[in-house]
């Protein structure tokens, strides 16, 4: 079928065959989020052609699941595990240790940490900050409490207080530390990220 046959019944069938399938609600919901941004462009471009991709998009009142978007099932970590998480980053390197303290005290993505810039550190009202770019690409100001700010002071000074340059750099420590066990629990890219190194580092990765 062409993409301008598509009509709103096909749409809804294909939603329900994939939530028949087992499919989940947040995992169909993207689908079909997609597939909207892709109609809604080619609409948008191709609307004064001799002969239009698509006219419209089929999506539109199209009955996908509707999702909570104040409900996460991640479960976070206890106090008990955060407190024995921190132990062992502590133990192991500054690098480490920076960098987990920062993951659970200011919650942020793993991506976003590993995106920061030295020159992203600065003051705002007294308060040491981090001036960094969220998921989507959103700029956010997120305040660095004492637990975080002593050790990223000590890892840059290790590195010779560079000036400007990654916060984190990407060392084979992030990932092959005794914290990674529970560290794994902190975010689903960790989890991709760290069996990957350990399987490279190996030479077992079939990637």
């Amino acid at each position: 079928m062409i993409p301008s046959g598509v009509r709103l019944a096909h749409v809804d069938l294909w939603i329900r065959n994939q939530l028949n399938e087992g499919a989940a609600d947040t995992t169909v919901a993207r689908r079909v989020a997609a597939v909207s941004s892709w109609y809604k462009y080619m609409t948008a471009n191709t609307a004064d052609d001799l002969v239009p991709i698509a006219t419209r998009n089929p999506t539109v009142d199209c009955a996908k699941p509707k999702i909570d978007q104040d409900y996460s099932p991640t479960v976070g970590l206890s106090q008990a595990e955060a407190d024995r998480l921190i132990a062992a980053a502590d133990d192991d390197t500054l690098t480490v240790s920076a960098f987990v303290r920062t993951l659970l005290y200011t919650g942020l993505r793993v991506g976003s940490v590993m995106d920061s810039l030295i020159e992203d550190l600065g003051y705002d009202s007294g308060h040491r900050v981090l001036n960094l770019i969220r998921k989507g690409g959103h700029r956010d100001r997120v305040a660095i409490p004492p637990g975080v700010g002593e050790p990223l002071d000590k890892m840059l000074a290790q590195r010779g207080n560079p000036s400007s340059g990654l916060l984190f750099l990407t060392t084979a420590d992030l990932y092959t530390s005794a914290f990674e066990e529970m560290a794994v629990q902190l975010s689903d890219y960790m989890a991709r990220v760290v069996p990957r190194r350990r399987a490279a580092a190996a030479g077992t990765d079939s990637s």
